[in-house]
Formats: C-alpha cells, structure tokens, sequence
C-alpha cells in the first residue's frame, strides 16, 4: 500500500497553483500535488466538475485526504481511492457505480465485462488477483474501504464437532494446501483423512466397517441376512452412531450394548444369538428397564404393543400422563395400543380409562 500523502489544501479543493498562463488560445494553470509532481490543466476544467488528476500518485483533484493508485492494468487511464472511488483519467470524472445485489460496480468501456469495485480496491492496496475471492470484514457489501476487505481463507473450521457416518470432526490441520480432519470413531479409534473425504462419503469410519463386513463374511453362522442379525446391527448402530436418526433416545441418553455382544470376528453376534436366541415372528427386541443397557439380564423379545407400553413418555405429550392427550376443545383423548379409544371431558376420567385398559391388557398401570 503506498503511504499515504496530503495536498496542500490552498487554492481550489486541494491542489497548489503554481502558475496561470495562456496556451494554444486557452487559458491553462499549472497545479502541484503534494507528491511534488506539477501537471497542467485547462483553466475551465480545472474550475468544472471535471476533476485533474496527478499522474504519479493517481489522485485527483478534491480528494486531499485520501490514498489512490492504480487500477492494475489500467494504469494511467483508472485510478482507485482507498474507499473505493474509481476515477477516470480521460473523462475527468469519478465513475458512477452499479450494483448487483449489493456488490458495487464500474464499466470501462462497452467491450468490458464490469469490474466489481471491492475487488479493483483489494488489488491495488492488499495485493491481491482480482480472481481472489474477497470479503468485507463487517458484513456491509458496499463498505468498500481497504480496512474492511480481506481475502478469503478456505477453512473448515465450522466442521468441527460434525458426524460423518461413525467419525466426529475433532480438530482440522492444514498440511501444504490440503485440509485434513482428525476424527474419532464410534469404535474408539482415530482416523485422519483428508476433509474431502468426508464431504463425499468416501470415507465414514476408521476401518471398522469394513473389518466387520469382512469378519461377518469369513463367520460361519450363516446369519448375516436374518432379522436377527439386522435387529443386533440396529441396537448398535443407534447407540454408537451420532450420525443416527435414533442416537438422540439411545447413545446420546448414555445407552450402550454389553461387551458381550460388541465382541469381533462374529462373535459378538453368536453371543447375542446365545443369549436371545433367534428372533420370534413378530417380537422386537425390548428393553426391561428403558433407562439400561442393552444386555441379557434386561432384554426380552416382546410385540410392538408391549414395547410401545414400555417406551418412555413422548415428548409431544402435554398432559403429563402417558397416552392422554388434550384436544383444542379443552376435552382429552386416550390412545391406547396405536388407537384413539375415546375422548373424554375430564383429565380425571381419561386417566381411568387409560388405567383400565392398561390393567386389561398387561395386568399393570404404566404410572
């Protein structure tokens, strides 16, 4: 950036008179900008709009207290102001700009794409290409002022603490251009991989994947295609997977499975099996204690009645009661098993209903 210069503000906006005389017919004026270089300028457009300018410094006249230089590549023909001003050498004027969006811009001639003038602004101050992405420091779009403009550096730093399949983002290195993310894996381990990688879905784990694909194919039990096995693959999944619908009501509670069940090479699934045993047609696996772990001593194969008659209270229920729900009307419904059974004036009765039909079924009342 070139340090910055002030005109001796005698005369007319900024500029020193260094003499008046007659030329070709015309009377001219020699001004002298406080860089010491002297130019010339027709009387008549030096007391106009028009606005001379000094061609080693690239300020024009009235503009005393700011910075100019160069447009790159455009020199001696543009010149911009530290604010973002774009001055014309030929016209004598300070181009008035368009916008898009919000993003100011000049014209340099008919046969010119418009420049945008943030851009124009970092190139000649902060040395950028005008191919650089730039941005403004404060979020104003037409702040234009170099102070406020930087070029953008490609970071991934907003990534950290995301999921990508069985990896959680925990730091992000920079090595020679490349951003790379070192991850922890459900399974415990670290992986580092390039943060691509990830974007794709190239990579989802450390290798524990792919590991327990392989020793699920070189098992011998043969049941990698039954519900069973699904439903053991799903237990897991929900309870170590943050990338999981489910993780939220399982992992994320503190939820785990038994080491017995989580053993490699096939055999935490022959555990599973063992202890189980295959899966009856239309049972589910249920928790006994909804609030422990996954292990034999608290799972049993239930229907979907029974597990939904476990689950805890949803968070959609405002009547505090499991299967009541207050209608706009001021009445109460009672769900039981999946139905609407009623709808009833007072919280009181719905509850009974509620506790009937419970005892009914299940020989107990949920609360």
């Amino acid at each position: 950036m070139p340090k910055e210069m002030k005109i001796t503000i005698v005369s007319q906006e900024g500029w020193s008179i260094r003499d008046d005389f007659l030329q070709n017919g015309k009377r001219h004026v020699k001004i002298v900008c406080s860089c010491g270089q002297t130019e010339m300028s027709c009387r008549k457009d030096y007391l106009s709009k028009l606005k001379p300018f000094c061609r080693l410094c690239a300020r024009p006249q009235g503009s005393d207290d700011k910075v100019w230089c160069w447009v790159k590549g455009k020199e001696s023909f543009y010149s911009v102001s530290e604010d973002g001003e774009v001055y014309s050498t030929v016209r004598k004027i300070i181009l008035k700009p368009s916008y898009i969006g919000q993003l100011a811009v000049v014209s340099f001639g008919k046969n010119e794409s418009k420049k945008y003038v943030h851009k124009l602004v970092a190139e000649a101050f902060l040395g950028t290409d005008y191919t650089s992405r730039i941005v403004h420091l404060d979020g104003d779009r037409k702040n234009n002022n170099f102070k406020n403009l930087k070029e953008y550096e490609k970071t991934y730093d907003n990534l950290i603490g995301e999921n990508f399949g069985r990896l959680k983002i925990l730091n992000i290195l920079e090595d020679e251009g490349n951003f790379l993310a070192e991850c922890g894996c459900f399974c415990g381990e670290t992986k580092i991989t390039n943060i691509k990688n990830l974007i794709s879905d190239s990579v989802t784990s450390c290798g524990c994947k792919m590991r327990e694909i392989l020793s699920t194919r070189n098992t011998t039990h043969g049941q990698s295609r039954t519900s069973t096995y699904h439903i053991w693959q799903g237990m897991k999944y929900r309870c170590y997977v943050e990338g999981s619908k489910h993780y939220v009501n399982y992992g994320a509670r503190g939820i785990r499975v038994c080491d017995r069940w989580l053993e490699l090479n096939g055999k935490g699934f022959l555990n599973f099996l063992e202890d189980m045993g295959e899966r009856p047609k239309d049972k589910t696996l249920d928790r006994i204690d909804n609030n422990g772990h996954y292990c034999k001593e608290n799972c049993r194969w239930v229907d979907s009645s029974t597990q939904a008659f476990n689950q805890r209270k949803k968070s959609t229920n405002r009547s505090g009661r499991t299967g009541i729900y207050p209608t706009d009307n001021g009445k109460f419904d009672v769900i039981f098993c999946g139905k609407r059974e009623g709808r009833y004036d007072t919280f009181e009765t719905a509850v009974f209903e509620r506790e009937r039909l419970e005892l009914a079924k299940y020989g107990i009342t949920k609360e």
